[in-house]
């Protein structure tokens, strides 16, 4: 990611309106620049560091064995903030060794609507060849799997030139806008589709002998997966199936590989540690801001909720933007522990009241997003299995899968640690749609 870090033209913790706004703008996940200032240690109140513990796992990885991280997340858990510190950590040598890491994300190299593997193939080369350390020209297998994908994009309908690294932001964009040449670009690989697989692994041990002999080993990060939207392919199959349960783990490059997935795919029936050769899959959480079930009286999570005061103190001056502790409290309570709804909630109370902003300004911000989930709601089959949901805190056994996707994936019910458990969001409790359903058991 290029972009100054926020704190090189913002003061911070920031106090104004604007600044408020900048500080608070849930899109940007923090760059390495920007952690130091701005990260909050999150994983005590989510059961772990576990981005820790996938650097661990890579970094005691012995000689030529390579590991697979998969990992997932609600939208709004910090995925990206994380995988960014995880990325900088490998960078930095420990013991003597530190890592070549490439970190990709999707969304600047794939179109969303048309994510496959022969897509994911070009992009990891296009990455290596942007790696100011790294030249593919020099390597006898880069020049030959640039021949076959120059081969496969004109039988696509798209000539393009010789040069490999001159034409790679061409290609990037080729393959992020034009949705019908993607689409023939895909068929036209499928045919074609281990000679790639060969050559980029071919690629990625030759480009190893261009790195530094302390930094030789390659870590590919490759963030934003988990957004590709769901849909059928020409075969009538779900393309999150097609493409993380059937294709990826054909990507077998002499590299540890670290991919993000939805987190609907936790509750697959086939189970994506045996498609990945028993890869290691993890779990974000959302940050606790109510006790567990089991409790005769569930109140907040005191530990979850002073954390996100912390996280939040970074970015804003809470004693100057917040009129008082109530109205701090509450729109973090509102927030179920999603770091970017939290910050999304913040960020629009300039636009809705005067600093310094009191509990009523927190009821005004939440009432456009209480009304999204009144639209998704209304009418819905599931609506009484989210009173379940909120009493157990556990999906019943027999609950739709179907139902059980759109529920994650639209960020109705989140999930928590310490004993994974679920919550129905607490913008959602607040629909007339929820009020007036009832518990089915």
């Amino acid at each position: 990611m290029t972009r100054s870090p926020i704190q090189d033209t913002l003061a911070l913790p920031a106090v104004g309106r604007r600044e408020v706004r900048a500080a608070c703008d849930p899109s940007r996940p923090l760059i390495p620049e920007e952690q130091a200032q701005l990260h909050e240690d999150l994983s005590i109140a989510q059961g772990g560091d576990r981005i820790r513990q996938i650097e661990n796992r890579i970094r005691d990885a012995w000689a030529d064995s390579y590991v697979c991280e998969l990992v997932t997340g609600h939208a709004g858990c910090g995925k990206s903030t994380e995988l960014l510190r995880l990325a900088s950590e490998l960078r930095k040598p420990k013991e003597g060794r530190a890592y070549h890491v490439v970190y990709i994300d999707a969304y600047d190299y794939l179109n969303p609507f048309e994510v496959r593997l022969p897509q994911l193939v070009v992009s990891l080369m296009a990455a290596l060849a942007e790696e100011p350390r790294v030249d593919l020209r020099k390597t006898r297998s880069g020049p030959k799997l640039w021949d076959q994908v120059r081969g496969l994009l004109t039988a696509a309908g798209r000539e393009i030139g010789s040069d490999l690294v001159k034409e790679v932001p061409l290609l990037k964009s080729l393959l992020r806008v034009d949705l019908k040449f993607v689409r023939d670009f895909r068929r036209e690989s499928s045919d074609h589709i281990q000679q790639i697989l060969a050559l980029i692994r071919d690629l990625v041990l030759e480009v190893r002998t261009q790195l530094p002999e302390d930094q030789s080993e390659i870590v590919f990060v490759v963030d934003n997966l988990e957004k590709i939207p769901d849909g059928e392919t020409e075969t009538k199959v779900s393309l999150h199936e097609t493409l993380f349960l059937r294709e990826l783990p054909l990507l077998d490059v002499p590299a540890h590989l670290v991919l993000t997935y939805p987190i609907s795919l936790n509750y697959s029936a086939v189970a994506l540690r045996q498609v990945f050769h028993d890869a290691r899959q993890t779990t974000i959480p959302m940050v606790g801001i109510r006790q567990k079930p089991g409790l005769d009286v569930r109140g907040d999570d005191v530990q979850g909720i002073a954390t996100l005061r912390r996280l939040l103190a970074r970015r804003v001056r809470l004693d100057k933007v917040f009129a008082d502790e109530g109205a701090i409290l509450g729109v973090i309570r509102e927030s179920g522990g999603c770091v970017r709804d939290l910050l999304r909630l913040v960020g629009e109370m300039p636009t809705i009241g005067a600093i310094p902003f009191s509990t009523a300004t927190v009821d005004a911000v939440i009432a456009d997003y209480i009304n999204e989930y009144e639209r998704i709601l209304q009418g819905k089959p599931y609506l009484p299995l989210l009173h379940t949901i909120e009493r157990t805190g556990a999906f019943p056994g027999d609950t739709d899968p179907a139902w059980k996707q759109q529920l994650l994936l639209g960020l109705i019910v989140l999930e928590y640690d310490t004993g994974t458990w679920y919550d129905v969001h607490p913008l959602a409790k607040r629909t007339r749609a929820y009020r007036a359903a009832t518990s089915e058991r």
